[in-house]
């Protein structure tokens, strides 16, 4: 679990801090308040790899080139710093992760960029990766050569070995995508029989009407269907809002005590849906699992408040980060869960502004 991380450098913050964070911990803010810019940074530093996770947030919003990647790191450098803890809290854990632009690839990074048939003048970076697990201090240094094509290459070194550190296992943003539920689906079967009978479960919560979630081959490709009494149907034709749902539940199933970012879960869905939705975040708190999610909605956060009333401890396990951004320096306010509601008429307005 993440309980802190501060950003330096990275996008539109130049310096910001988000302390305190809780199992459960909503961002609210403002549009271009930091909210994406958190998680992003929070999904660079969690992940083991980030040289691949800094590639997929470059692409996440649609690729830009070089010129993307340069706008992410900015000319001096990003800076990602976190605190957290492993195995159920047991194992402290704390890293440092620091993005650089390099005036040229390597010898051996430009030779390999060559052969992997990168195009033009390639644009090099460096991540120097340093986590802390107890009194163990691990170092990774990561060599990036990226082209305007979206095509790369990584170069890693240090003390790969004995790198043990956390995993970032699910960075769920706004957009829908078939292929996205797909790739969830084959992970949760992958997980064994306890995800998928979990993952049914959740199904189940969204539509009680499902009997099974299998892939089916149609035209040479395996397409995930849901089974019903007395039909099956094409995952990718249902409407957006049960793709995203069952997306959503899909990812979630597998996972144990792990870092689940989200960015607008409110997207598509009807208030009713919005329901279904709580009870499974709040399920997959239960199972020892974080979510730092981010949102617009009043009626998520007042559905999220309600399931946690109903759940041991759900209150105290519950953090808002009120977030406002200003010539780059962010500002986050936490909330603890028990004073959210005193609150309500305040982010009502804020939203309304």
């Amino acid at each position: 679990m993440m309980t802190s991380v501060s950003i330096a450098n990275f996008r539109g913050i130049a310096q910001g801090e988000l302390s305190q964070l809780a199992p459960l911990t909503v961002l609210m803010g403002p549009n271009n308040s930091g909210k994406s810019t958190c998680l992003e940074a929070m999904s660079i530093a969690w992940w083991a790899n980030p040289a691949e996770a800094l590639i997929r947030v470059a692409h996440r919003r649609g690729w830009l080139g070089i010129a993307g990647v340069e706008y992410l790191i900015g000319t001096a450098g990003a800076k990602v710093a976190f605190q957290g803890s492993l195995g159920g809290g047991a194992t402290a854990v704390s890293g440092t992760l620091t993005i650089r632009r390099e005036p040229a690839p390597s010898t051996s990074l430009a030779d390999l960029a060559r052969r992997q048939g990168l195009q033009g003048q390639p644009l090099a970076c460096s991540i120097a990766h340093e986590l802390r697990v107890r009194n163990t201090v691990n170092g990774l240094q990561h060599a990036i050569a990226l082209d305007d094509a979206g095509q790369f290459v990584v170069v890693h070194g240090g003390d790969s070995g004995s790198f043990g550190g956390p995993r970032m296992s699910a960075f769920l943003d706004a957009r829908v995508a078939s292929e996205s539920l797909s790739e969830a689906l084959s992970k949760a079967d992958a997980a064994g029989e306890e995800a998928h009978v979990r993952l049914i479960g959740y199904l189940k919560q969204i539509d009680p009407g499902v009997r099974e979630v299998r892939a089916r081959q149609i035209g040479g490709a395996w397409v995930p269907h849901a089974y019903y009494a007395n039909r099956t149907i094409p995952l990718a034709f249902s409407g957006d809002g049960i793709i995203r749902l069952f997306s959503i539940a899909a990812h979630l199933a597998p996972l144990r005590e792990a870092l689940v970012l989200m960015e607008e879960p409110e997207c598509y869905q009807h208030t009713r849906s919005l329901e279904q939705l709580t009870r499974i975040l709040w399920d997959a708190i239960d199972a020892g699992n974080q979510i730092i999610a981010s949102t617009h909605s009043l009626e998520l956060l007042d559905m999220l408040l309600l399931e946690a009333v109903n759940r041991r401890d759900g209150l105290q396990r519950t953090a808002l980060m009120r977030l406002a951004l200003a010539d780059g320096a962010l500002s986050a306010v936490r909330v603890p869960g028990p004073d959210i509601a005193m609150l309500r008429q305040d982010l009502a307005e804020d939203l309304r502004r």
